[in-house]
């Protein structure tokens, strides 16, 4: 095994464990928390968050997506690396605190003022994500170190709910402790980075957070318009169904969640800086290496969906119990994001976003967000919780068919029978 696929392993793995105590901890504490509190409380907590999404999208401006890249691309100059690191924080927390206006006036209204507390304790999570340099682990293809410190604080975090949560009235220890998890990793992680790299600080005018903010717009906007629709699914069932459906719309979403970031995210953020890399030194060399992931891609994630399919009625009732058997048929849809997302991702950000094809990208996004409201007004009035999960596949299925044919028109993916013989009955190379 050559040093570059030692390299990929070994991210991937670290990845693996990153995840494992973002979601699988969370996810031992879900059946515990979701008897404790009920579908109606643990839907207002998951509209609280989607609604705090739209701040964290903002706050997070698609830096791990452009800045990975320019760190990938030159990662060997320290000082452009090392300049970058802190212009990206800078522009992050300047961001956090100039969000703090709009969040004020948010809890001005009425549905949003009488859990006003849930929305505040939320919104602090984004000063630890706004912190936490995972832009610079992957950039740098360091990601080991730093997911011990995820691994063992969500851990922590994760046994404080089952000491602090007895009734449904404790339901904010729920946010306090996610808050909490956040803030922590985000704190220590760049404090670590600094001194493991010897990040030296520079002033950072505002002019280059001002040129960073503008380089980084068409991917900020791809990327928000991409979890605009997927959040607001949830936003669109809280205010014209209400909460209850809301916690039987996340519970399945939560589990799908889980599955994809133990699974497929681990691979796409371990791929990401290396096919940039590889497109920028050595395109021919990039697609290749493109075409065999996406076939891989393709068969592992659609039997991720199957699986869950097959088993989503067991899943429902032994995470969630009886009270959230409307669950099931939103799993039923919900199930297929893992194919759905397992296409886009290769041919949106790891294809698209490494070849800088990010118009082209921006306008599947925004024709992607457009659908989903369309489709969720359609079919949210008639069929609820279960309308808004078909209307989110429904735009899954065009953006995965888009992102496709966009790579393909410009001569990638020209596959043929033997090629994909070839690649399926070998282990994936690079």
């Amino acid at each position: 095994m050559n040093s570059t696929v030692r390299r990929i392993v070994r991210n991937f793995f670290s990845l693996n464990i990153v995840q494992i105590a973002s979601y699988v901890f969370p996810l031992i504490a879900l059946p515990y928390i979701v008897r404790v509190i009920g579908p109606e409380k643990y839907g207002a907590i998951n509209f609280a968050q989607a609604i705090i999404v739209y701040f964290t999208l903002v706050v997070l401006y698609s830096f791990d997506y452009t800045a990975t890249r320019e760190i990938s691309a030159h990662r060997d100059d320290h000082a452009f690396v090392s300049r970058l690191f802190y212009t990206v924080i800078a522009t992050r927390l300047l961001i956090f605190i100039i969000l703090a206006v709009p969040l004020f006036l948010l809890l001005q209204i009425p549905k949003f003022h009488q859990q006003h507390w849930l929305y505040i304790i939320l919104y602090f999570m984004n000063l630890g994500i706004a912190l936490y340099p995972q832009f610079f682990f992957q950039g740098i293809e360091e990601l080991q170190r730093v997911a011990v410190f995820n691994f063992i604080i969500k851990f922590v975090f994760t046994v404080s709910v089952f000491v602090l949560l007895r009734t449904e009235d404790d339901y904010l220890f729920v946010p306090v402790s996610t808050t909490l998890g956040y803030c922590v990793v985000g704190i220590i992680s760049f404090i670590y980075a600094i001194r493991r790299y010897s990040l030296s600080f520079v002033r950072i005018p505002f002019r280059e957070i001002r040129s960073l903010i503008k380089n980084s717009f068409k991917i900020f906007i791809s990327s928000i318009t991409t979890n605009l629709y997927t959040t607001t699914n949830t936003v669109l069932i809280g205010f014209f169904v209400g909460d209850t459906a809301v916690g039987y719309f996340s519970a399945a979403e939560k589990l799908v969640s889980v599955i994809q970031n133990v699974t497929l995210n681990p691979m796409f953020q371990t791929l990401f800086p290396f096919l940039g890399k590889t497109l920028y030194d050595n395109r021919p060399k990039g697609i290749e290496y493109l075409e065999k992931v996406f076939l891989w891609i393709f068969v592992i994630s659609f039997l991720l969906s199957v699986g869950i399919v097959l088993f989503a009625p067991l899943l429902v009732r032994i995470l969630f119990g009886q009270k959230f058997a409307p669950t099931v048929p939103v799993l039923y849809f919900l199930a297929w994001l893992l194919f759905l997302r397992g296409i886009s991702g290769i041919c949106g950000i790891q294809g698209m976003v490494n070849l800088k094809m990010d118009r082209e990208f921006l306008h599947i996004t925004i024709v992607g967000m457009v659908l989903c409201f369309i489709f969720n007004l359609i079919l949210l009035s008639h069929f609820a919780e279960v309308g808004s999960a078909a209307a989110w596949i429904l735009t899954e299925i065009y953006i995965s068919i888009s992102t496709f044919h966009q790579l393909k028109k410009n001569g990638i993916f020209s596959f043929t029978r033997s090629k994909i013989k070839s690649i399926l009955t070998k282990l994936p190379y690079v």
